[in-house]
């Protein structure tokens, strides 16, 4: 019955997707959906396919319990999937489970939810809460390694104390998600959700994420060897610092080969003056405006995150903000993707170029970004962008990510098929 994938009665509560591929090949799609008859609440669901997405099979993950009232409406998502590397058979779904405002009253807090498989995502247990903790704008992420379950949140800041920061922790559990063992990784009055990757040649977990305690949003990178002792965070954009010019969103893939791959929205090229802070000196955060035309930048390691090479423009257009697709809270500015081989990376993005005030108009570009036109860009000291051709598409729910890993199947698809 699950036939709406729309907002449901939950406006204006996110609609995102995650996708994965189990090391068998198997395809793992998380996503929410409404039964009409169930008066706005959301499910939670699972595609599976093994035939690289020609055909699904679908499995309700929580079937939401019908709403008679609007104040009994549960509202299930974003949510994100994760196969155990070792183990295909046994998948993990988290997400967060909030419910609507009515009236002035708002009893019950958002909290973190997961449910577990133990036969290739044909059906899941009894779905528990995770955290008793408010998770920011996105469910934990994980990472599985061996026996221990790693998960990466952000927990938002409590209305009291007054000026309690935003706090980023990465947490570890050795039963299955039943309890937490906390660790912070880094704190400020405004930042994003951690974005982990874990290198599983050399056991180190890596993080990126956004913050402004300099002022204005930067990127911060920190990596750990025990996903528990965490390096003092690194600023990966190399503009000037405290220039009032934000950086946010990172996204980070680890290459086959164990470099390290970062993007981010940049708006160091606005031609436009910064925005300053407000009067009372408060550091600009994701909801300031930030400013007008906006790029895409680029950030590699070779070395496991020691030492980065210069950030480098990946877009040739700068991004108009002031048009784009509106949903009644803000401008829908899509996280950019990210995937990367040992000599290239592909990145894409949420654009505006085809756009004017009056439509609104908002595309999906995408560029590569290779190493040897990376370095020679740096030899140069040119600040030139890296294009190799754009691909505009529609912006879908599903998002970039999904995106970017169907065009890398169709890639090694086309290669395997090609004639010897």
């Amino acid at each position: 019955p699950y036939t709406d994938c729309g907002f449901g009665s939950a406006q204006p509560q996110n609609i995102r997707t995650d996708l994965e591929q189990a090391p068998d090949g198997t395809l793992h799609y998380a996503f929410h959906a409404n039964d009409p008859a169930a008066g706005g609440t959301r499910s939670v669901l699972l595609g599976r396919s093994t035939d690289r997405g020609r055909s699904w099979e679908t499995t309700v993950v929580h079937g939401g319990p019908k709403a008679t009232s609007p104040a009994e409406v549960e509202v299930n998502f974003v949510q994100h999937v994760n196969v155990d590397p070792d183990s295909h058979a046994r998948v993990y779904m988290t997400w967060r489970r909030s419910f609507p405002r009515v009236g002035e009253e708002d009893p019950r807090p958002t909290r973190p939810w997961m449910a577990i498989s133990e036969d290739g995502g044909e059906s899941f247990g009894e779905p528990f809460m995770m955290l008793d903790e408010n998770t920011g704008f996105d469910a934990p992420r994980l990472i599985v390694v061996g026996e221990r379950l790693f998960a990466f949140y952000r927990v938002s800041a409590p209305s009291e104390p007054e000026g309690a920061p935003t706090r980023l922790f990465s947490a570890v559990s050795t039963d299955q998600g039943e309890s937490w063992e906390e660790t912070e990784i880094a704190s400020a009055a405004d930042a994003s959700e951690p974005i982990p990757a874990y290198d599983r040649d050399r056991n180190v977990f890596f993080v990126v994420w956004h913050d402004n305690r300099n002022g204005d949003l930067d990127v911060f990178f920190s990596q750990s060897a025990d996903g528990t002792t965490w390096s003092p965070p690194a600023r990966l954009n190399d503009d000037e610092p405290e220039n009032g010019r934000g950086q946010y969103y990172p996204q980070l893939a680890l290459s086959p080969g164990g470099q390290l791959h970062v993007a981010w929205y940049d708006y160091r090229d606005d031609p436009y003056p910064p925005p300053a802070p407000d009067e009372l000196g408060e550091p600009l955060t994701l909801g300031s405006n930030l400013g007008q035309l906006q790029s895409v930048y680029y950030a590699r390691s070779d070395d496991a995150g020691q030492t980065w090479l210069p950030n480098v423009r990946v877009n040739d257009v700068l991004i108009d903000r002031t048009i784009g697709t509106w949903n009644a809270q803000f401008f829908v500015v899509v996280p950019v993707s990210i995937a990367a081989w040992d000599d290239r990376a592909l990145v894409s993005w949420s654009d505006t170029r085809n756009g004017t005030a009056a439509t609104g108009t908002q595309d999906i570009y995408a560029s590569a970004v290779t190493l040897e036109e990376q370095e020679q860009q740096v030899a140069a000291g040119s600040s030139l962008p890296l294009i190799f051709g754009s691909v505009a598409g529609a912006l879908i729910g599903a998002g970039l990510a999904l995106w970017a890993a169907v065009w890398v199947m169709r890639r090694t698809r086309r290669r395997a098929e090609a004639p010897a």
